[in-house]
């Protein structure tokens, strides 16, 4: 098989020796998505003895155990920051507005005669962070992620058509992340700003799946405060949460107060 066809292989899958298929294969769809639009090549290889997934990029490579107690796009969070750090990127220095913390500093300035909103903010040097994070092959798209900000851009430039398949390659042969920018930028046309909107995810997990989701999405919500909507229905950040029983909630909520989150109850809303 081609590298990843197992990932979609009915006649492998069937003879993979894992007690949930089900899960297993469903899994394997994700994954097989999942890594048919990040813009770096990654090779998976089943681990039958100790029920895992190899991900190799280039020489690295680490493994990640197949638990069904972890939801499949849960799965892919934790595969995802490992790969991202070689997705391609620049971190350079620019010139921008930096906001000002120092309270005696904003004071001085204002007594100077500055106003406010023009005192919280000088010019200086800030880092400038450029990561290609997602691709369409079929489309020859990208979408680069700067400082926060994602814009969706096409691969060539007015009037020359550029293939993905050919930008990225010749992208990771540059040396120096001030060339690097400067590839993406000159190679390519931005079609537009990605509206940033927050959409809400609501999560029906059962037992451990649900425990196993705040300990995995702790770290990407850890400024949110977790805030009771109903019985057992509580929200964190973008994501709405059905909690099983009432020991699964204690459970949580004990978790949560461990790492210093804010509990927000309903009779506080």
């Amino acid at each position: 098989m081609k590298s990843n066809e197992w990932l979609t292989n009915n006649d492998f899958l069937q003879k993979v020796e894992f007690k949930n298929k089900y899960y297993f294969q469903s899994l394997c769809i994700y994954i097989d998505n999942f890594i048919k639009n990040i813009p770096i090549p990654v090779i998976t290889t089943w681990d039958y003895k100790y029920q895992q997934i190899y991900f190799t990029v280039g020489q690295e490579n680490k493994p990640f155990k197949i638990d069904v107690n972890i939801a499949y796009r849960d799965y892919i969070t934790l595969v995802r920051r490992w790969i991202e750090q070689f997705y391609p990127k620049y971190e350079i220095e620019v010139e921008g507005e930096i906001i000002l913390e120092d309270e005696k500093e904003i004071l001085d300035r204002v007594k100077k005669g500055m106003k406010l909103n023009d005192a919280i903010c000088k010019k200086g040097k800030v880092k400038e962070t450029g990561v290609i994070e997602k691709v369409f092959f079929m489309e020859d798209k990208f979408i680069v992620n700067i400082n926060g900000n994602r814009f969706l851009r096409m691969c060539g430039t007015e009037g020359t058509v550029c293939p993905i398949s050919k930008f990225l390659p010749e992208l990771r042969k540059i040396k120096g992340d001030v060339n690097k920018k400067k590839y993406i930028f000159e190679n390519s046309i931005e079609i537009r700003e990605i509206e940033k909107k927050q959409e809400i995810w609501e999560i029906n997990y059962f037992g451990f799946q649900m425990k196993n989701f705040v300990e995995i999405n702790y770290s990407d919500l850890k400024k949110e405060e977790f805030k009771q909507l109903d019985v057992r229905k509580w929200q964190w950040g973008n994501y709405i949460l059905n909690i099983e029983t009432n020991i699964l909630e204690n459970d949580i909520i004990e978790f949560l107060k461990k790492k210093k989150i804010i509990i927000k109850l309903l009779k506080e809303n």
